[in-house]
């Protein structure tokens, strides 16, 4: 089935055949879509009758990984993040976190120690073992910063144990609420979506090897040059 006019495509499971050079147990591939609350999805991936209060129940049962991309556009509640972890199995699945774009798009990298502070005790520490990646999408314009980016990865938190150290930062913005002690115990990775060209270069790679950060290869990146 074609999705309808306007609607982003659903990804579809693929089979992952491990290295023959690699013990079987060395990886695991998780499979995942963008995000849940698609008005468009609603008769092509979502039944008709499902209501859309069950639609991130009905996805999570069909892919191991979700990303809550709520998160970039707003700050959450921990009641938010608890409802979102009601809805999902227990097991067996992680949430891709998408970082504020306060942070990325505001203000670029610099000065975030509260906003910082904001994001993970806006309820994200309630997520315990089924936090994934955090994904910091930068955006298009922005080019390539070798000191810049370097100083904001050292901020990012690479465990829970941190991560309840960087919360205590938050302010007064968290109205609804702030969680600043971890539900579980477990260690962070974050990954980073680039889009201008200035970033495909060995430099780039290079930092974030340093701190062991991801390169998200998304359709965007490849138009923009990355082979």
């Amino acid at each position: 089935m074609q999705p309808a006019s306007g609607c982003q495509r659903v990804p579809r499971p693929v089979l992952i055949t491990p290295s023959p050079h690699l013990p079987i147990s060395s990886s695991r591939a998780f499979i995942g879509i963008s995000g849940y609350d698609y008005k468009p999805w609603r008769g092509v991936f979502y039944p008709d009758e499902l209501p859309a209060r069950r639609w991130l129940e009905y996805a999570s049962q069909r892919f191991n990984s979700i990303e809550l991309n709520g998160t970039f556009y707003s700050l959450k509640s921990p009641s938010v993040f608890e409802r979102w972890l009601e809805e999902t199995p227990p097991s067996d699945f992680v949430f891709a976190v998408k970082g504020s774009r306060f942070i990325t798009h505001n203000l670029k990298l610099r000065r975030v120690e509260s906003a910082l502070g904001n994001f993970f005790a806006s309820g994200v520490l309630a997520l315990g073992r089924r936090t994934g990646p955090f994904l910091w999408q930068l955006p298009a314009t922005y080019r390539f910063d070798a000191e810049r980016l370097d100083s904001f990865m050292q901020r990012l938190p690479k465990s829970t144990r941190e991560a309840e150290s960087v919360a205590l930062m938050h302010d007064d913005r968290l109205r609804r609420g702030a969680l600043v002690d971890a539900a579980a115990h477990v260690r962070y990775r974050h990954a980073f979506e680039v889009r201008h060209p200035s970033y495909f270069h060995e430099e780039f790679y290079a930092v974030l090897r340093e701190h062991r950060c991801g390169f998200v290869v998304a359709r965007q990146v490849v138009a923009n040059g990355l082979d």
